[in-house]
């Protein structure tokens, strides 16, 4: 599996969460066929903007495959984590008036109701992995 976990940038290799393999060229391995491509494309490009703006440094470039990094040392580095749930995903985006801004503060708000009730419906569901780990019969 090459999912990026991790908020990191580097060459050739899938484990970070953009990548740069040649000059002129990038990928951000983030955005999955699930997603709304309008949306995550109008996110990327906020975001992109506004670094370009703030002149933030996007920090070292990573060269390591972060899947052979111990834990302990990817948080001596400071290696920030991606959300691993729609609801970290959803209080990230709630906190990011950028990627709100792209889309329209009215935009924003429905859509993180609309996702919150989501979330709270997933939640209460019990999964087939659940019942088949907890109501197992041995």
């Amino acid at each position: 599996m090459w999912r990026s976990f991790y908020i990191t940038y580097g060459v050739s290799n899938r484990t970070q969460m953009i990548r740069v393999p040649a000059p002129g060229r990038f990928e951000i391995r983030v955005v999955d066929g699930a997603a709304n491509p309008y949306l995550a494309f109008a996110g990327i490009i906020a975001a992109g903007l506004e670094g370009i703006a703030q002149k933030i440094d996007p920090g070292a470039m990573n060269h390591d495959n972060l899947y052979e990094v111990s834990e302990k040392e990817l948080l001596e580095r400071h290696v920030g984590v991606l959300p691993c749930t729609l609801a970290e995903a959803l209080d990230a985006f709630a906190q990011d008036s950028v990627v709100q801004g792209a889309l329209g503060a009215n935009y924003a708000k429905e859509y993180l109701k609309v996702k919150y009730d989501e979330w709270w419906l997933h939640s209460r569901s019990v999964s087939p992995w659940e019942r088949d780990l907890y109501l197992a019969t041995y």
